[in-house]
């Protein structure tokens, strides 16, 4: 830090203090980064409890391909059952319960995946809130276009 004093002409002879600093930019090397739509984050977190918001936070670990697809460590999509125990549902009701209460809100969506011709269906992520991506399929945001994020407060 420079730091320098300068006597300011004025009537008063008060002091000006001039502090100059430098930083050094720092780029993170690893590259796993995920980015965040404040304005429908904060939109979201007025509308959804606290524990649901950890979930949110949780499928949002993972994100790939331009769908935003919700995929699980193993660097495969998430499926009803994987996601399930990954966000740690013992019971089925209630992982149906907040999965039901995402996609009304236009968080996530299902979506059938073909793989060696068996359907499988996997969960989308609302680009808007999380992403790993910079680029998406335009059926991607076609699709969370139409979901407006309601100002209701949450109960």
């Amino acid at each position: 830090i420079e730091t320098g004093e300068y006597a300011n002409s004025s009537k008063d002879n008060q002091l000006v203090i001039k502090e100059k600093t430098e930083y050094a930019n720092i780029v993170r090397a690893d590259g796993n980064y995920c980015t965040v739509g404040t304005s429908s984050l904060s939109l979201l977190l007025d509308i959804i409890s606290n524990a649901d918001m950890v979930n949110v936070l949780k499928m949002s670990l993972y994100l790939n391909t331009s769908y935003n697809t919700i995929y699980n460590s193993n660097n495969k999509p998430h499926t009803n059952e994987s996601l399930k125990d990954y966000l740690g549902f013992s019971s089925r009701s209630k992982y149906y319960e907040l999965i039901k209460r995402l996609i009304i809100l236009g968080v996530i969506c299902k979506a059938d995946h073909i793989v060696n011709k068996k359907k499988t269906t996997v969960f989308l992520m609302n680009p808007f809130l999380f992403s790993k991506r910079k680029t998406f399929h335009q059926s991607l945001i076609d699709t969370f276009s139409r979901f407006q994020i309601s100002q209701t407060k949450k109960q």
